[in-house]
């Protein structure tokens, strides 16, 4: 797996998991991409090798990465799915995720960018931005809710699939930073941390590490969904920067 990390402060666990000889490291930003998002069949293509192209840099002094996934290696179901993944580091980090349906029938696409972002303690962390907004909520056992509190805080499990995608703050006063957050091509926010009880169950993080990370991810997902046509594809895009 190619792990990549956050300029802005990435966090990547110690390599737990193996598949074809490769550790597999949790953290940076994992691409998921697959056709059963809801019902987990699938990880996501972060578990597979990538082809990386980079670096190269451009006009405006960004260095890029792009890693490419054939269509072969995109799906253990047989999904005809091509991913290219596409990193910009310069004042901020942009990363983008393209899927294009290469087979000859239709095919349902779920998406997002899994983004660990290195916290000082997610305990004290808030993420601030989506007040009033609905979300389902995987650690209540699937039920809907909707965000009453300015901010969002962690003081256990938060699995949540919030029904917008808008510009979004990290807080972080023991690193006492703010990430800005803005993601474009998505209609929905996850919002992840094990918390810890089941961050400690966790194999490929030790004890203690689920409280220096927050993910927050550019999301396509349960009933946003893309169907894709023969030789159609859809991009999802998050921008990080301080």
């Amino acid at each position: 797996m190619a792990s990549v990390g956050l300029g802005a402060g990435g966090w990547r666990a110690n390599p737990g998991r193996r598949a074809g000889g490769h550790a597999l490291v949790r953290g940076g930003i994992c691409r998921r991409a697959c056709a059963w998002f809801e019902s987990q069949a699938w990880f996501g293509a972060a578990e597979f090798l990538w082809h990386c192209e980079g670096p190269s840099d451009s006009s405006d002094g960004r260095v890029r990465y792009r890693l490419d996934l054939p269509a072969d290696a995109a799906d253990p179901s047989g999904q005809p799915l091509r991913a290219v993944y596409e990193v910009g580091a310069g004042g901020s980090l942009r990363m983008t995720l393209t899927v294009a349906n290469v087979g000859e029938g239709s095919a349902s696409v779920e998406m997002a960018l899994h983004t660990y972002l290195r916290v000082g303690d997610v305990r004290r962390t808030r993420v601030r931005g989506l007040s009033g907004v609905g979300y389902w909520d995987a650690a209540a056992g699937g039920v809907d809710r909707v965000q009453r509190e300015e901010d969002i805080a962690f003081a256990g499990e938060v699995d949540r699939v919030y029904g917008v995608a808008r510009p979004l703050e990290v807080h972080d006063p023991v690193l006492d930073r703010v990430i800005h957050v803005r993601s474009d091509g998505a209609e929905q926010t996850v919002v992840w941390n094990p918390g810890e009880r089941i961050g400690d169950a966790i194999t490929d993080m030790a004890p203690g590490e689920w409280s220096s990370f927050v993910c927050v991810e550019a999301a396509l997902c349960r009933g946003h969904a893309v169907e894709l046509a023969p030789g159609e594809s859809c991009t999802l895009g998050q921008t990080l920067s301080l």
